[in-house]
């Protein structure tokens, strides 16, 4: 190339840079094509920039001891409601409802979209082993991919309203199911919540119950089912070796991977979330025992002014959850204060356990003797009784507990 001809490019091409630096000019770079997020079929943490279409949910029911795919049951039910756009619930809102869960993982009918905050109740009465049914439990997860399903209880709700119906936020963190949020990606996407777990109840006739003073066996039952046979079940009499002893109350299961006394969660005809443990109860004659004892111990007395000439007591229990292929069982300390007491004079015990309760009306003495109804989004609570009313449940006739689990006489010290 001629000199004059580099020249004469140099010059065109600094013209041009003072053109573009004044402005005159605007030199475009090189235009980058950017490529779509790619989307996997399977998605389990949220990918930025992907956009999530609605999509039905899928889920299933599992034992939660022994892990196995819960379906078949005449009464397997699973509700869905969704909180408002503020995280909001109305528990007498349903969107969805199935029933007789025929397979190991159900879809819904509706949609849902990215963000929905879904609520679920789940149960079933499939009879596991020697097991009666299943207890209920409550679930919740936001449809967002890597969330966590987490179970839902009174006690990380908080009322917004309470008239004409109530209504809640989520204010805390539930127990984790181990199953997280995913979104399956497809002509036909779906958002995937897992398995619920809930656990095998035990029945009746598995649990073996003693009323005990250290080694020596005050009372027992050995089949549920005849808890009422009081004379037949009491074994010994004891002397208290001092005036501050307790007595002992063990329940064992009869067969391995059964649970018992979970706490369950209803709702009333105004959607009110209520809480119902199960409760040991006792009644005992001995109007002079020394309470604050009991106090130390998780006893509260009850309020029951039909008990005239005793005293009742009750104590939340833990739930009975073995490990699977493991027998679960409980111990309860029963402290005796005996030093208000006559000495060298005999008394009596009473014990009941009494599931499905709410802690307000027990500490009056009144006790539900069946599974309470369905409201709002609930269709069945899974349990088909309170167990333990068929046979026995804590009454008073004439001042004094009548009809118990357990019966035990105890003297005083000389």
């Amino acid at each position: 190339m001629r000199k004059d001809t580099w020249k004469i490019v140099a010059i065109v091409l600094g013209l041009i840079f003072i053109a573009s630096y004044l402005g005159y000019i605007t030199i475009f770079p090189a235009r980058i094509e950017e490529e779509e997020p790619t989307v996997p079929g399977v998605i389990t943490e949220d990918i930025p920039g992907v956009v999530y279409e609605a999509a039905a949910v899928k889920f299933g029911l599992k034992n939660a001891i022994n892990g196995s795919s819960l379906y078949g049951g005449t009464n397997d039910y699973v509700s869905i409601t969704v909180a408002d756009e503020d995280g909001v619930v109305n528990f007498m809102q349903t969107w969805e409802q199935f029933g007789d869960i025929d397979e190991a993982t159900e879809s819904s009918s509706l949609t849902y979209n990215y963000g929905d905050l879904l609520i679920f109740h789940a149960t079933s009465d499939l009879d596991t082993g020697s097991g009666a049914e299943h207890y209920g439990h409550w679930f919740y997860a936001p449809m967002v991919p890597g969330t966590p399903v987490r179970k839902l209880t009174s006690g990380i709700l908080t009322a917004t309203q309470t008239s004409p119906t109530y209504k809640y936020k989520i204010d805390g963190t539930g127990e984790g199911t181990g199953f997280k949020v995913q979104y399956i990606a497809g002509a036909t996407p779906y958002w995937g919540v897992g398995l619920f777990p809930l656990h095998p109840r035990a029945e009746e006739a598995q649990m073996d119950m003693y009323l005990s003073y250290k080694s020596t066996n005050m009372s027992a039952v050995t089949d549920g089912a005849t808890w009422v046979d009081e004379d037949g079940e009491q074994d010994n009499d004891v002397t208290l070796g001092s005036t501050t002893e307790e007595l002992t109350v063990d329940l064992f299961m009869d067969t391995a991977s059964l649970s018992f006394g979970l706490t369950q969660y209803t709702l009333t005809s105004v959607g009110q979330f209520l809480e119902r443990p199960t409760f040991i109860i006792i009644n005992t004659n001995a109007t002079g025992i020394g309470v604050d004892r009991l106090y130390s111990y998780g006893w509260t007395m009850m309020s029951d002014s039909r008990a005239t000439l005793t005293k009742s007591f009750y104590k939340q229990i833990d739930p009975i959850i073995p490990v699977k292929g493991f027998k679960g069982e409980l111990t309860v300390k029963i402290p005796i204060d005996a030093t208000a007491l006559k000495s060298n004079t005999p008394y009596s015990m009473m014990v009941w356990f009494s599931e499905f309760q709410v802690e307000k009306h027990v500490n009056i003495g009144s006790v539900v003797t069946s599974i309470t109804s369905a409201y709002g989004m609930v269709k069945d609570y899974g349990l088909d009784d309170v167990s333990g009313t068929t046979a026995a449940t804590y009454s008073i006739t004439s001042g004094k507990g009548v009809t118990s689990m357990l019966f035990g006489d105890w003297t005083t010290p000389t």
